[in-house]
């Protein structure tokens, strides 16, 4: 497990907003994520007749991001949680908290191992 992903988890606002974008990889790197983690997370995401995307409050035909969803996965793959949690949820928001629920009880076990 790689301690500097951990202590950038511990000051990242876990949450599940499903929807949000990471639309400035950089602000991540500056929490604490290793650039080598976040690179292979980074998303061409396209607006489309049913949904749209905003950057800086405007609709854009594209912009590169990382999906909040995508990191929060990729965070729990590295923290070694089964792919499994929360998949008895129909829904991505509450499969995404048992994910987030996940993750912060290893956070915690983390804390008290001194990371």
């Amino acid at each position: 497990m790689n301690n500097a992903i951990v202590r950038a988890v511990q000051r990242f606002d876990l949450n599940q907003s499903h929807n949000y974008v990471h639309d400035d990889p950089n602000e991540l790197i500056k929490i604490g994520f290793p650039a080598s983690f976040l690179l292979p997370l980074i998303r061409v995401l396209q607006s489309s007749t049913g949904y749209n995307y905003f950057w800086r409050g405007q609709i854009v035909d594209e912009m590169i991001g990382i999906p909040h969803i995508t990191l929060v996965y990729a965070i729990a793959e590295h923290l070694g949680i089964s792919p499994d949690i929360g998949s008895n949820f129909t829904g991505r928001g509450f499969a995404m908290q048992a994910v987030v629920d996940a993750i912060q009880q290893i956070l915690r076990s983390s804390r008290a191992d001194g990371y």
